[in-house]
């Protein structure tokens, strides 16, 4: 699928030069200033002084190994040594503790102990919307579980009209004003043949001759031990101070807010449609506490499987949302522990240039055994008139600083120039409707304990190199990236980002 590209993304903040923002750029001419003022003055010991002092400063202002500056590493490695110092990096559930729990609301660690879970209004299969209230961001979210029928052997009609069902989906984001942002989630897990075992075991015929059943048994074996499925989710997340006067006009508090999410559902079932995603179910609080539990358990299916083949009650631990999260967990520098797996998560740097419309895929096939990978696609819209100001500001900055470059008589590298170009066309699409998004994606790799994490992450990062993408791991920040990546509740994108971050 060669044929079919995507492109158009360029990153958050332009600096004016050499990628500095306006605050690097003045906190570097302020050092370089007491050595220029030494040489003025004629004094050498003040100059390779204050020289030397401003090299230090310039390359903790300016470089910027693993994405970010020495002076933000020095501030996040901080913030961790303390929050593990406190032992806030660890957790342990209230149930394996022995102490009480509120059997309505899931004890999950970090900042995902905010969240509160309600049960919503009324579905047309006569199940209740699972709402999931952050208090703290002041959002709702909703949850789906899809599937994605995938571009594999369509026609290009087919994958020309699912790009275009992609754009009408960024499009209703970015339009609503009561959308904040929309998150895929797409998860592989490994099989280990439960559903099929069953479906085997009520169809199999006694009086069938013994090699077909011994070639049964032993393609069983290999399912097993080799099969992998897929699972797909859609959040949709609200703006509570966006949706407050809607919300106040459909009844106010909990049960405004779900009437105002449950108008908009049916709207954005139709565009899911239209991108290739069938069988939408949105999700009562049981079902996304399963998803939750899934992420955090892995190497546990076997039950959970059971209980949706057999519908006995006594197996679905789920039924109580107490039960819901990981035993106990621990977030180290590279990576998280928990319930047996070790998660390492990953931003993904998407490239500069065009990549192919199948990219992401070829970033999901595990590489080793019981290995699991979760990707997550964050949209968020941006209103119309900061979307004009930054591109407006983004214009300014690239034609400054070629403008200076021109009267020294510096040369433009011909990135600068296709830069500025790619600039103005996204200045003429937004004169004529289009909506500017922000956008972030995040790869979790989740292996067992017993299994060796390094060589998950080797594979997934040549995996990203042959789609022409970089993974940056995401150090001292595992949680945020496990939450964000590998759990379908919403979480991620935080409000303030800086730089290009």
């Amino acid at each position: 699928m060669s044929a079919h590209m995507y492109s158009g993304w360029r990153p958050e903040k332009q600096g004016w030069l050499f990628g500095l923002s306006g605050g690097q750029l003045v906190g570097i001419l302020i050092v370089w200033a007491y050595p220029a003022l030494g040489l003025f003055l004629g004094k050498l010991s003040v100059v390779i002084m204050g020289g030397v002092i401003a090299l230090i400063v310039s390359v903790l202002i300016m470089w910027r190994p693993g994405g970010r500056t020495l002076f933000g590493w020095l501030i996040a490695s901080g913030v961790w040594s303390w929050s593990d110092k406190k032992r806030y990096n660890e957790f342990q559930s209230r149930l394996s503790a022995g102490l009480d729990q509120d059997p309505t609301q899931p004890d999950l660690p970090g900042v995902l102990g905010r969240l509160v879970f309600y049960e919503g209004p009324m579905l047309a299969n006569l199940s209740r919307l699972g709402l999931i209230h952050d208090p703290i961001e002041r959002t709702w979210t909703v949850v789906a579980r899809t599937h994605n029928q995938g571009i594999a052997l369509e026609t290009d009609t087919t994958i020309n009209a699912r790009v275009s069902g992609h754009a009408e989906l960024l499009e209703e984001v970015g339009g609503d004003p009561h959308v904040l942002r929309v998150v895929e989630y797409v998860r592989t897990v490994p099989d280990d043949g439960t559903e099929a075992r069953h479906w085997q075991e009520e169809n199999l015929d006694p009086s069938a001759p013994a090699g077909p059943l011994e070639t049964v048994k032993l393609l069983r074996y290999a399912a097993a031990t080799q099969a992998l499925r897929q699972e797909t989710f859609m959040a949709l997340v609200i703006d509570e101070r966006k949706a407050a006067r809607a919300a106040s006009a459909a009844g106010g508090g909990l049960e405004g807010y779900g009437k105002v999410i449950q108008r908009k559902l049916h709207g954005f079932a139709s565009v899911l449609t239209s991108c290739g995603f069938v069988d939408h179910e949105w999700l009562d609080v049981t079902k996304i506490g399963d998803a939750i539990s899934e992420g955090f358990s892995p190497l546990d299916p076997v039950d959970r499987a059971i209980s949706k083949l057999t519908n006995d009650d006594d197996v679905d631990e789920f039924t109580d949302l107490s039960a819901v999260g990981p035993a106990s967990a621990q977030a180290l520098r590279g990576c998280l522990l928990h319930d047996g797996s070790i998660s390492v998560s990953f931003r993904v740097a998407l490239p500069h240039n065009q990549m192919p419309l199948d990219a992401l895929t070829q970033m999901m096939m595990p590489a080793v055994a019981g290995e699991r990978r979760s990707i997550a696609l964050h949209f968020e819209g941006i209103e119309a008139s900061q979307a004009d100001r930054a591109v407006a500001n983004e214009i300014y900055k690239s034609e400054v600083a070629m403008d200076a470059k021109v009267q020294r008589k510096f040369r433009t590298s011909r990135k600068e120039v296709k830069s500025l170009e790619e600039a103005h066309r996204q200045e003429s699409q937004l004169a004529y409707g289009a909506t500017l998004m922000r956008a972030a994606v995040v790869l979790t790799v989740t292996v067992p304990t017993n299994v060796s994490i390094d060589d998950a992450c080797a594979a997934a990062e040549s995996s990203a190199r042959k789609a022409r993408m970089g993974l940056q791991r995401l150090w001292m920040a595992q949680d945020a990236g496990f939450y964000a990546g590998a759990l379908p509740i919403g979480v991620g994108l935080p409000r303030i980002r800086g730089g290009r971050a």
